[in-house]
């Protein structure tokens, strides 16, 4: 559990990022926007989903992955 920790909590706050930027979720006096609308956040996700997805690959079966 404590591997998958960073990548549910980054889950948690893109989500929360998306709700707030649709407006589902509405505080007063902000505007807020998508965070998908910049390039570097989808390779940063992809980027990290991809490293840690790899490493836990790695960790459990070794070379044999």
């Amino acid at each position: 559990m404590v591997y998958w920790f960073p990548l549910l909590e980054l889950c948690f706050y893109l989500i929360l990022w998306v709700l707030l930027s649709w407006k589902i979720i509405k505080f007063p006096h902000e505007e807020l926007v998508i965070p998908t609308d910049n390039i570097n956040t989808i390779i940063a996700l992809v980027l990290f989903t991809s490293v840690t997805y790899f490493y836990t690959g790695l960790n459990k079966k070794e070379f044999g992955y």
